[in-house]
């Protein structure tokens, strides 16, 4: 007999919860989750779980981060692997990871792995790609020396290109790279006039690349330098290693601890989908579910009807008939589901108030069991799982049958099936079946340990309400239902050989009493329905009301700001006609910051609608004009020169929008010491460019000769918008990517003229 939980569709249900899990092991932990068999571990499952959902409420946690598997790591260090810097990275998240989550009580001490989370985090860049120079004395020194050697390498190799580039020797006025050895790149007849080492030559044999003599010297220590960075960084490794290796437990413990909360964290977002509230856990007594959906309709978006489920000691057996496809083998599923979902410590998709007694077995006969392999009917494939049920039964198990007595002559199945029932009754079992046999039914209402209930059926239209009621006994409506299929003429045979026999008329008058009483209700529920559509009409009239006011205060605010405008460009009109009056040295320290803060207040002001493609704008911060490509919402993206760049609104000015009026420049200097270097990581192309601009005007006026932007990799847009802009610039003289210790793609290294003493910023009133 297939398992309880392949029966109640457990696996389906746990094929939820992957799109929301977001570490390796919370998905290997997901496929051995099931549901706990003792009252104990269930009630303590769920106090973790409430735990988890008032710490994330709290914290605002609601995912961890992707994190791959840890273990595979751990062990390959604990046998004496050495691990490559992303491997540490990985480990190190999961230790930063872990501290946030430091406070749930059920999580494991991680006070013992503080220090080798100060280890890596001092030991490794920030992203994990290779060690800092903080790992070791002897990495620091010899990168230090490689520094150094690469430094004069390049002057020596810029000269040598000045000088050669001079004679018309060089095909290209760039240094390449050639077997690892820096070259330049010389026309093909006058490589004799060259001295130095040919590593390579062009594909059309135009150009040779020689390294020149006066580098070779330097090429070497610097490989030599190289080599000795490699073992001293192959040191580091092995002592980190080695270290993750010490704490091969805790770590292990870790991981579990974090794949249990990325569970968690799963189970609290799935049960927000499927409404789920947490039930009472109880060691025992009374079975008391309210409002019940079953979670598949719920999670696929589809109205369901809800119904309660209540056992007891006193009446543990629901007996449940009604109309076929009248749902009661779904009531089943909906009850069997909700108390594997509870005894795993989740929500349920039941109304708060609900409880549920913990059982030590849950037992399923569903369906068809028939196996053609093992030349089994259906009847004796029910007979065989009805007996395992059976022998299994005690007063801590719970019991669904679907039509016990099926699949064999009517008489005889139904006799078997309130001997099936009678002998659960003396079991001491939670029993709940269905049926669809007379002799079952009367069982329901003459036992004391049973209770009738029934899938309500609607006369007038002929179908079914899914809704479950106590107390009565249901037709199973086959005539009813096979009318709108069959030809009339066998339907009336039918009820003509149906004429004489027994139906129960008087259960079935009971029934129709019942639902005369429900429809009653349904009426009061629809002039409930009635006052709160009312009630929402009433609430949509004044959410309108609400819009309107916003868009006049909006209109009225954007008038405003256009006011505003006026007054800063008319100042600068002033400001400009003094400045031609008096002179710049006069005027310049006094009004100076009053331009940048009207500048800066016009770029604040100015709100930009949609762009159309062929506007020009001009570009405030980079003082340029360009041709609007594409409205990207908040951002547009220019095409400036050749360079296509996206950048935010406020940064712009559309020309057909700025009136004419005077042009003007103003001089950014400023008296603060230049650093050497700027970082941009983390910034939009719009304010990176902006920081850009300030910081080169600096470092002019300052007397820097070179700097380094460092603007990261990522996705590449900051670094090509940066590059683009320098390659555009007066004052800059030459770029280049950052050498491997200076951080390589992720920064460029800017060589400033010193022919220039300042840059202006063009800006259009």
């Amino acid at each position: 007999m297939p398992g309880t939980l392949e029966k109640l569709e457990w696996p389906g249900f746990l094929e939820h919860f992957k799109p929301y899990l977001r570490t390796e092991a919370g998905e290997k932990r997901l496929a051995s989750f099931s549901p706990a068999f003792s009252f104990e571990e269930a009630l303590e499952r769920q106090n973790r779980l409430r735990e988890l959902a008032d710490f994330s409420a709290r914290s605002g946690l609601t995912s961890l981060p992707e994190l791959p598997l840890l273990e595979p790591l751990v062990e390959r260090a604990a046998r004496g692997g050495i691990l490559h810097p992303e491997e540490l990275q990985v480990i190190l998240r999961h230790l930063e990871t872990a501290r946030s989550l430091k406070e749930l009580s059920f999580f494991p001490d991680i006070s013992t792995l503080e220090a080798l989370r100060a280890e890596l985090s001092l030991s490794l860049e920030p992203g994990g790609k290779d060690l800092s120079d903080r790992a070791s004395p002897e990495l620091a020194e010899v990168r230090r020396r490689y520094r150094h050697f690469f430094e004069r390498l390049h002057r020596v190799l810029e000269e040598t290109l000045r000088r050669y580039s001079r004679k018309g020797y060089l095909q290209e006025d760039h240094i390449f790279q050639r077997k690892g050895r820096l070259v330049l790149p010389v026309r093909s007849e006058h490589r004799h006039r060259v001295p130095g080492i040919l590593h390579d030559v062009s594909q059309s044999g135009a150009t040779v690349f020689i390294e020149p003599a006066e580098a070779v010297p330097i090429s070497n220590e610097l490989e030599i330098a190289r080599l000795e960075e490699e073992q001293a960084r192959r040191k580091v490794l092995e002592r980190l290693s080695r270290l993750i290796g010490e704490f091969r437990t805790p770590l292990r413990e870790l991981e579990e601890a974090l794949a249990e909360v990325d569970l968690g964290l799963s189970a609290l977002k799935l049960a927000r989908e499927y409404r789920g509230n947490f039930p009472e856990l109880r060691p025992s007594g009374a079975l008391k579910i309210l409002r019940a959906i079953h979670p598949f309709f719920l999670l696929r978006r589809e109205e369901a009807v809800p119904n309660d489920f209540r056992l007891s000691p006193e009446k543990p057996i629901l007996v449940i008939s009604g109309p076929n496809f009248g749902g009661k083998t779904v009531a089943l599923k909906t009850m069997g589901m909700c108390v594997l979902l509870a005894q795993a410590g989740l929500p349920i998709p039941a109304a708060e108030g609900s409880i549920i007694p913990v059982f030590r077995k849950i037992l399923v006969d569903l369906g068809d069991d028939q196996t053609l392999q093992a030349h089994e009917s259906s009847f004796s494939a029910h007979v065989r799982a009805v007996r395992e049920i059976l022998f299994e039964a005690d007063p801590e198990s719970l019991v669904l049958l679907d039509e016990p007595g099926r699949a064999t002559d009517p008489r005889e199945g139904a006799a078997l099936a309130v001997a099936i029932l009678e002998a659960l009754e003396d079991s001491g079992a939670f029993v709940a079946a269905t049926t669809h046999l007379p002799e079952v039914k009367r069982y329901a209402v003459v036992s004391e340990k049973a209770v009738p209930a029934s899938m309500a059926f609607k006369e007038e239209e002929g179908c079914p309400t899914y809704r479950l009621i106590y107390g009565v006994l249901g037709s199973s409506r086959g005539l009813v239902l096979a009318r709108e299929v069959l030809p009339q003429p066998i339907i009336k045979r039918a009820e003509s050989l149906l004429s004489g026999e027994d139906t129960g008329e008087a259960y079935l008058e009971k029934l129709r009493s019942l639902e005369q009483e429900l429809r009653l209700k349904e009426k009061a529920l629809s002039a409930e329905k009635e006052s709160l559509r009312r009630e929402r009409e009433a609430l949509e009239h004044r959410r309108r009301e609400l819009e309107e006011e916003f868009r006049r205060e909006k209109e009225a605010l954007r008038k405003k700001v256009e006011d505003r405008i006026r007054e800063l460009e008319g100042r600068l009109v002033e400001m400009m006609q003094e400045y031609r009056r008096l002179g710049r040295r006069r005027v310049e320290g006094r009004w100076q910051e009053e331009v940048r803060e009207i500048l800066e207040s016009l770029s604040e002001a100015t709100d930009i609608g949609e762009l159309t493609p062929g506007q020009k704008v001009l570009l405030r911060d980079l003082g340029r004009e360009g041709v609007v490509l594409r409205d990207l919402g908040e951002e547009v993206e220019v095409r400036v020169g050749h360079f296509r760049l996206a950048l935010s609104k406020k940064g712009i000015k559309v020309l057909s929008d700025v009136r004419e009026g005077p042009r003007f420049q103003v001089s950014v200097s400023s008296e603060a010491p230049s650093a050497d270097e700027l970082h941009l990581r983390g910034l939009t192309v719009d304010e990176a460019l902006s920081q850009l601009e300030t910081f080169l005007n600096r470092a002019l006026l300052s007397g820097k000769k070179e700097v380094r932007i460092v603007h990261g990799l990522g996705t590449g847009r900051l670094m090509r918008a940066v590059r683009a802009y320098l390659r555009g610039h007066e004052a800059v003289e030459a770029i280049r990517p950052g050498a491997p210790f200076e951080g390589g793609e992720g920064v460029t290294v800017v060589r400033l003229s010193s022919g220039t003493s300042g840059v202006h910023r063009r800006r259009g009133s």
